[in-house]
């Protein structure tokens, strides 16, 4: 991806190598060496394999590359033209489908590529930092069903801030949290691990704070849309979404 055309290092050329034969690159009558160049954007950012296809992004738009066998090998398909990605590693894959952060707005490919409606778009691209753009990355939260997304503010170069999509609730939430890598629990950590700013390594989930204790946490309430128009609601009370707030 980005690779060499015969004259140059071509940022929008892909090639592949003869089945047979790693090393041969040079298409010919009787291997299946080739190359494609694609068409829209500037250059490759990155490549994510899927069940079915591979995701080429560019910096504009989004590409499916296909194996079909035979002479053509791959089959190359434009999805979209202007839903390319903030920067390489700003894409995640869950259950099949793609989720990434574009350059203004939020974006899934789980058969189509369609934008993600977000609550909170303009307070993280409004502030996000362009010049470090290629900083952004996206992680996922399988255990809460969740894709993260980290990304560098206008009050620094570093990453200070992250938006969080809960894909079973549909809902956003967004905080300050500094991270520079993020790995998902797995068969080899029972935690996410993610590194900080400072190369720190974390054990997310696991609530405690540097190993030493609980860590700080707070409960903060927000106005609530009840019914539109002129009626008025009445409650009598509000019955949180968490258990044993208290630890009893």
């Amino acid at each position: 991806f980005g690779a060499h055309d015969g004259v140059a290092n071509n940022t929008l050329n892909i090639r592949w190598t003869d089945k047979e034969d790693a090393t041969s690159w040079t298409s010919t009558a009787t291997n299946s060496a080739g190359d494609k160049l694609l068409d829209t954007g500037s250059q490759i950012l990155s490549a994510i394999r899927t069940e079915q296809e591979i995701l080429v992004f560019t910096d504009e738009s989004v590409y499916s590359m296909q194996f079909i066998g035979g002479n053509e090998v791959f089959a190359f398909h434009l999805l979209s033209e202007d839903a390319g990605q903030r920067g390489p590693h700003s894409a995640a894959v869950y259950q099949n489908k793609t989720y990434w952060m574009g350059t203004n707005n939020f974006y899934i490919h789980d058969g189509r590529v369609r934008i993600l409606p977000c609550d909170v778009r303009s307070h993280v691209f409004d502030n996000l930092i362009d010049s470090q753009r290629d900083k952004c990355f996206a992680g996922v939260n399988r255990e809460f069903n969740e894709i993260w997304w980290f990304y560098p503010t206008t009050a620094g170069t570093e990453i200070d801030k992250y938006v969080v999509y809960d894909i079973e609730e549909n809902v956003w939430h967004i905080g300050d949290l500094a991270r520079t890598a993020w790995e998902d629990r797995g068969e080899v950590w029972n935690a996410i691990h993610a590194f900080g700013a400072t190369g720190a390594l974390w054990n997310h989930e696991t609530g405690v704070d540097d190993d030493t204790g609980g860590m700080s946490w707070h409960l903060e309430m927000g106005d609530m849309d009840i019914e539109d128009g002129e009626n008025f609601a009445f409650i009598d009370k509000i019955i949180p979404d968490f258990e044993n707030l208290t630890g009893n």
